[in-house]
């Protein structure tokens, strides 16, 4: 909207009151030629008709828009992967629980038979403590798995916006997995990011080519009724009507420097989706 006003009509008012000390008078006549309360008012429409800059600039903020676009789908994009994260995590947690049960069950008839061994004289103590140590051992990471759970559930938990901690199932199908040729080709057509930076790489182009928008004429219709009162030299209603052009002929290298800076930021564009398919 704040773009397109450049090319749009304007209608501007103006109004102006003033009061002087005395009246003025012309010489030695003492004509009166200003009076003491002088009020001034006018309208000025101002129709742009040769506007580039206008109109390029439009152009700029619909492809600043579509970028804003673009980036707001990658950040929903990014949320599906982390709340895909936490729920893998949530089940690789369960997953390692089952192990690690499974480790310290094995333990624990491990160090009940080198006890029983070491109780009927078979075996010796330094086998009975390695027992007794592994079961120690597997009861220590179990509890970092449960609490790696617990931590993994809040995780999911926020991510998907409930109140409290969410879980998985214990087993979940999730399908076969793509080829890489596929998954490549689905990234570089689809993948919100990519899509932002190819996006950006297309405002880029658009805002160096708009560059001849600088070295272009501008040209604008104005007119301006207006209505006065106390200035004796002038009527007391009129308008006047002009066209004015604008023809920009030097500026000190602004507009070679401006082209010289988005040829920077095309490639740096290009750069980043460069990167981004990377």
């Amino acid at each position: 909207t704040e773009a397109r006003a450049g090319w749009l009509p304007t209608l501007i008012g103006n109004g102006s009151y003033t009061r002087r000390d005395r009246e003025r008078t012309a010489g030695t006549t003492g004509n009166v030629i200003g009076k003491k309360d002088q009020f001034f008012g006018n309208l000025v429409l101002t129709v742009p008709l040769v506007a580039p800059q206008g109109w390029t600039a439009t152009r700029e903020a619909r492809d600043v828009e579509r970028v804003a676009a673009s980036s707001a789908l990658d950040v929903r994009r990014l949320i599906a992967q982390a709340t895909a994260t936490a729920y893998l995590t949530v089940l690789a947690q369960h997953r390692q629980i089952r192990s690690t049960e499974a480790a310290l069950a094995n333990a624990r008839v491990h160090a009940l038979f080198a006890h029983t061994r070491l109780k009927g004289g078979l075996g010796n103590s330094l086998d009975d403590t390695r027992a007794q140590q592994d079961v120690a051992v597997d009861e220590v990471q179990l509890q970092q798995v449960y609490a790696g759970l617990l931590r993994a559930r809040e995780a999911l938990g926020v991510l998907v916006g409930s109140d409290g901690p969410i879980d998985t199932a214990r087993d979940a199908d999730l399908g076969a997995a793509p080829t890489l040729s596929t998954a490549l080709e689905d990234a570089r057509a689809r993948r919100p990011d990519i899509v932002a930076q190819r996006d950006k790489v297309t405002a880029a182009q658009h805002l160096r080519k708009d560059v001849w928008a600088a070295y272009a004429p501008y040209l604008a219709a104005v007119g301006q009724p207006f209505v006065q009162e106390g200035n004796l030299f002038q009527p007391r209603t009129g308008w006047q009507a002009q066209l004015l052009l604008t023809l920009p002929l030097y500026d000190g290298g602004l507009r070679s420097g401006k082209a010289g800076e988005r040829d920077a930021i095309l490639d740096q564009a290009r750069l980043g989706l460069e990167a981004t398919l990377r």
